[in-house]
């Protein structure tokens, strides 16, 4: 691969006479950008930089193991980067990133991150990997949640109709699929709704399913699982 000063003195010979001048930092941001082709299409060096340091977390290591579409990855990894950004205050990178994401693989992909960025996939995945020691089974099962996000997770907000959603949840799991979902709420408000509807479910749902709840700070995760599915629960 052509380093970044080689790519700096082909592009300065390549400035002609009457063209656009490029300055020296305009070069290395486009060196930048050529020798990092996988994040190339966000644009903003200072962002690319931000998901490439992404790499080191130790989740990604567990995830390589299971997750092996590389966009999926890289979904992921920029959604731990969005959540960087809203650490940092920075509400115009942000955007960029969200811009990129959605532009680049659409509403699914960026669903993807964000589900990371709300740490909603790293607790869903290893709550389901605690309940299997099958590598390939949990590379499916991670592979389907990446794919029919909206299938497995549910977001409420502190608006939704508790009784409402029993409903829709009822009819999707008497389906038999999928077999886990994880109800995710933030906030006060949002979190009593939750407690509501998984109230509301156990007393509707037969005894083939187990539930499992979780309280981080201001944010709740409630599992549904189908106990055939995941014979390891009580």
């Amino acid at each position: 691969m052509p380093s970044e000063n080689r790519i700096i003195e082909e592009a300065a010979r390549g400035a002609t006479k009457g063209a656009l001048e490029f300055t020296e930092e305009k070069i290395k941001q486009y060196a930048k950008r050529f020798l990092n082709k996988e994040v190339g299409f966000i644009e903003d060096t200072e962002i690319i930089d931000l998901v490439k340091a992404q790499r080191k977390r130790p989740e990604l290591t567990f995830l390589r193991k299971y997750v092996k579409n590389p966009e999926h990855l890289l979904q992921i990894q920029m959604g731990y980067t969005l959540r960087k950004l809203e650490e940092n205050k920075d509400a115009q990178g942000l955007q960029k990133l969200r811009q990129a994401l959605l532009k680049r693989y659409g509403k699914r992909g960026l669903h993807v991150a964000q589900l990371a960025q709300r740490g909603i996939l790293n607790k869903s995945f290893f709550q389901v990997a605690g309940l299997s020691e099958n590598d390939a089974e949990l590379e499916e099962v991670f592979t389907e949640f990446l794919e029919n996000t909206d299938k497995y997770f549910i977001f409420i907000q502190a608006t939704d109709n508790p009784l409402r959603l029993k409903n829709t949840i009822n009819a999707r799991l008497e389906t038999g699929m999928p077999q886990i979902m994880v109800i995710f709420s933030k906030g006060k408000p949002a979190m009593g709704n939750a407690k509501s509807l998984v109230q509301l479910l156990k007393k509707s749902l037969n005894i083939d399913y187990a539930f499992e709840r979780y309280e981080d700070n201001s944010q709740q995760y409630d599992f549904i699982m189908r106990k055939t599915t995941y014979p390891n629960l009580s």
